[in-house]
């Protein structure tokens, strides 16, 4: 007996509701993203994973969300590199690249590109709109800098541009 998939699965019910499946736009997911999406939701206890939630304005959400008192990791992780960042600096020594993947709005990348002397920062993240607005932020905070922004899924394997040095 072959399973079923849950694309299948929803267009059966679908058509034995007389209805026609939905046809989102190519560029909003791709099959394999679709397929997961709708294999999370039609589970009993309907799933989704978090990195669905990071557009624009999901990435604004968490970013205010990180701000909570509640939340400690983002104050933890700058309290390390203000504790701990001239050792990380001088045992790294002069990076030429840093590569940030879930760089969000890049502020710990500012304060790391600043402490090792970074010429090139990559930063990776699943919201490419939000990654494009930090990215010309950090390029002013930092101008020297060659900021290059990479929308990707991190779970899915991500491609760097080929103009990266290879350092």
């Amino acid at each position: 007996m072959s399973a079923v998939s849950p694309l299948a699965r929803l267009d059966g019910v679908l058509h034995h509701l007389g209805l026609a499946p939905p046809q989102p736009p190519a560029d909003v997911a791709s099959a394999d993203e679709r397929g997961e999406i709708l294999a999370g939701l039609l589970q009993p206890q309907a799933a989704l994973s978090p990195k669905y939630f990071y557009d624009q304005r999901g990435s604004e959400l968490f970013e205010a969300i990180t701000r909570l008192p509640e939340y400690y990791p983002t104050r933890t992780e700058h309290a390390l590199l203000r504790r701990h960042g001239h050792a990380i600096a001088q045992a790294v020594g002069p990076a030429r690249v840093v590569i940030e993947p879930g760089a969000g709005n890049c502020d710990k990348a500012r304060e790391l590109c600043a402490l090792v002397r970074a010429t090139h920062f990559v930063g990776v993240d699943i919201s490419a709109d939000y990654l494009r607005d930090a990215i010309a932020r950090l390029r002013v905070a930092l101008p020297g800098l060659h900021a290059r922004a990479v929308g990707a899924d991190i779970t899915r394997g991500v491609h760097l541009p080929p103009d990266v040095p290879g350092a």
